[in-house]
């Protein structure tokens, strides 16, 4: 929904602390501010990888190993009046 915010997030159960650093993974395209995302342009330390995410993923994928879906759980609607 437009104009709505992420209000709590936590890692692993653990509320993200807003001053603590953290680690994340994401494509080029948002690292560098896509779609609005231009908070993670302030990101240090960024590491990149040549290629395409989907090449990535097809390599982690074609790895042989299973890879299970995650928890159905992980996200919760507050507003459950709008669809």
């Amino acid at each position: 929904m437009e104009g709505a915010r992420v209000t709590a997030m936590a890692l692993g159960g653990t509320p993200i602390d807003p001053v603590a650093t953290y680690r994340v993974t994401t494509n080029d395209f948002l690292a560098n501010g896509g779609d609005g995302f231009t908070r993670l342009t302030a990101g240090t330390d960024r590491a990149t990888a040549p290629g395409f995410d989907v090449d990535a993923l097809v390599a982690h994928l074609g790895a042989g190993a299973p890879v299970p879906p995650g928890p159905a759980d992980r996200i919760t609607r507050l507003d459950t009046t709008t669809p």
